[in-house]
Parts: C-alpha cells; sequence; structure tokens
C-alpha cells in the first residue's frame, strides 16, 4: 500500500486502506453509523467492518467543526473516514507502524500547530468556578499536567481554547454535584 510521510513515519491513507479491503474481501461491508451529539459543532462516528454477517473490527472517530483546516468545512466526512480508517486498521489493514490513519495524523500535527487561546470569557468563567468550588494552586498544577502543560504555569493561557472548555465542563460537573448534594440533604 502506498504510504506518505508524517513525522518520519509512513502513514497509509484511508482511501489505501479501503481499495485493499475490497481487493481482499470483496463481499466484505463497510458499515458506518452517526451516533447522537449534544453539540451541533460535534459529531461521533462507528465503523463497522464485516466479513459475511460477522463484525470483525470497530473504529470510532470524533471531530469538532473548524478544529483543523478541514473540520472548517467537512468536519462530518472527516470523521467518518476517520472512523472508517481506525477500523480498518483494528483490523490489520494499514496498520505497519500506527492504527491511525494519515488524516488523523495530519489533524493532530495541525492542532499541535494552532494553538487557539481561551477567550477572556472562558478564563473569567474558570475563574468563578474555581472560587466557588474551593479549588487549590496543587489542582491547578494538576490539571496542567494532565494536560501536559508545564505544571509551574500560573495563567489559563497555556491551555487551549477546547481544553479550557473541557475543564470548564468538569468544574461545573463538580458544581452541580455539590449543589445537587446539598439540595438532597434538605429533603
Amino acid at each position: 500500500m502506498k504510504t506518505v510521510d508524517i513525522k518520519g513515519k509512513p502513514y497509509v491513507q484511508v482511501n489505501e486502506r479501503i481499495k485493499t479491503f475490497r481487493e481482499l474481501h470483496d463481499k466484505g461491508r463497510i458499515v458506518t453509523s452517526m451516533l447522537p451529539s449534544d453539540e451541533p459543532s460535534q459529531c461521533y462516528f462507528k465503523a463497522e467492518i464485516y466479513i459475511a454477517d460477522t463484525i470483525v473490527a470497530t473504529g470510532h472517530a470524533w471531530e469538532a467543526l473548524g478544529s483543523s483546516h478541514i473540520n472548517k468545512t467537512s468536519f462530518i466526512e472527516n470523521c467518518e473516514t476517520s472512523a472508517v480508517g481506525r477500523a480498518l486498521g483494528f483490523f490489520g489493514i494499514g496498520v505497519d507502524s500506527a492504527v491511525a490513519s494519515y488524516e488523523e495524523a495530519q489533524h493532530a500535527k495541525e492542532k499541535e500547530a494552532q494553538h487557539v487561546p481561551p477567550t477572556k470569557a472562558q478564563i473569567e468563567q474558570i475563574n468563578k468556578l474555581w472560587g466557588i468550588l474551593g479549588k487549590e494552586n496543587k489542582h491547578k498544577k494538576a490539571l496542567f499536567k494532565s494536560y501536559n502543560k508545564p505544571e509551574n504555569s500560573e495563567s489559563w493561557d497555556v491551555l487551549t481554547h477546547e481544553e479550557i472548555e473541557a475543564a470548564i465542563k468538569i468544574l461545573e460537573g463538580q458544581r452541580q454535584a455539590i449543589q445537587d448534594g446539598v439540595k438532597g440533604g434538605r429533603k
């Protein structure tokens, strides 16, 4: 199969994986389905590889609108392709060096190159939640560490827009759990 070079490693594009699958299993099927999402700007796909009536591999993918160059216009299509590439990879097609498809590797490379900083509103929101929950500096260090950021960072700006949004959701969940616990205690 043809490969392309990403960071010194060969990656097999999904179209090559599909072509090889069709050559090896002319009656095999690739079935994709979009999974439910609460956010219209995000999508999840599942791809299943069938030989006869047996599922021999499954792959999943998640993409967000605008999270990469291709995802500005085609995030749903890209997500479906990534799920297919992963499923074929798990089946053993195109995995000489990694399961990730070229598209996934390229997407990761693009995300790495573009650090979209958090917005002022996000920083205000996380600071407010941080105060409500009484979080300490050691918690901030642990959070930064979980995102592979320097633990001695002081500013939320080291996190990307997506990372801080995920952290806010976690903190909102903690705040809600505390609030529900207090309400439950009053009953």
